[in-house]
C-alpha cells in the first residue's frame, strides 16, 4: 500500500504508537502536533489521508475537520478520527464536521488498514477525475465524447455456479446487458482474460461469506476493476 498519510495528534506518544502500527502498510507517514502545523502541511504538500487523534491544543476536533474540508486543498481529503469513548452524539458531530470515519481505540489493525485502503482508493478516484477535467480544458487535449454503442457488461459471481447461471437466465429477457456467470473461484482466475465489465453482482453465502468478500477485495485491488 502506497500513499502519504498525515497523523495529527497533540500527544507525541499517540503519534509514535500509530506510526509504528502503520509501519507495515507501506505508507509514508508524517506527523503534526497542532492544527496550525497540520493545516500548513496540507496546504504545502497535501497528503492522501489524515488521521486525527481527537481534540488538539489549538483547535477542537470538529473545527479542525471543518477547516480542512472547507479549504481548497482539503475538500476531498479523507479524514479518520480516532480515540476512545465516543458517544453517539460525538460520532455524529465529527461526521457532520467532515470526518469520513470515526474509529474507537484500541484499533483493530486488520479492519483499520482495510478502511485506510478504501478511503485512499476513493481519494485516488476523485483526484483522477479532477485531473481528467483539468486536461479537458488544455488546448489540444480535449476530445469529443465517443458514442456509447455497446451494451453494458455484467459478471455474476456466486459461490455456487448454478446460482449465478440462474440469475442470468432470469434477467436476460428483461435487461439489455451482456452477462457472464461464473463461480467465484473461476471469476478470479478469468478476470484478466476478459475486458473489465461495467459491474459485478456477487452472491455471498450466509454460511461462508469469506469467499465473496475476498473476491470483492480482489476487484478493488485491481486498477482495471477498481
Amino acid at each position: 500500500m502506497t500513499g502519504h498519510l498525515l497523523i495529527v495528534d497533540s500527544i507525541a506518544a499517540n503519534r509514535c504508537a500509530l506510526k509504528a502500527r502503520l509501519a507495515g502498510s507501506f505508507m509514508d507517514t508524517r506527523q503534526a502536533e497542532t492544527a496550525q502545523e497540520a493545516l500548513e502541511m496540507i496546504h504545502s504538500e497535501p497528503p492522501d489521508l489524515v488521521i486525527l487523534g481527537g481534540d488538539l491544543t489549538d483547535m477542537a476536533r470538529d473545527d479542525f475537520c471543518r477547516s480542512v474540508k472547507t479549504s481548497s486543498h482539503g475538500a476531498a481529503l479523507p479524514i479518520i478520527v480516532t480515540g476512545g469513548n465516543f458517544s453517539h452524539t460525538d460520532r455524529l458531530a465529527a461526521l457532520r464536521a467532515g470526518a469520513d470515519d470515526v474509529i474507537t481505540s484500541p484499533i483493530s489493525e486488520g479492519p483499520f488498514l482495510a478502511r485506510l485502503r478504501c478511503l485512499q482508493r476513493a481519494h485516488d478516484t476523485v483526484h483522477g477525475l479532477c485531473l481528467r477535467e483539468t486536461a479537458k480544458r488544455i488546448p489540444g487535449l480535449a476530445e469529443d465524447s465517443s458514442a456509447f454503442d455497446a451494451p453494458a457488461a455484467l459478471v455474476f459471481a456466486a459461490c455456487d455456479g448454478p446460482d449465478a447461471l440462474k440469475w442470468c437466465r432470469r434477467l436476460k429477457p428483461i435487461v439489455p446487458y451482456r452477462m457472464r456467470a461464473d463461480p467465484i473461484s473461476d471469476a478470479v482466475r478469468t478476470m484478466s482474460h476478459f475486458a473489465a465489465p461495467d459491474g459485478f453482482v456477487i452472491g455471498v453465502s450466509a454460511d461462508t461469506p469469506e469467499e465473496g468478500l475476498r473476491f470483492l477485495a480482489e476487484i478493488r485491488a485491481r486498477a482495471s476493476t477498481r
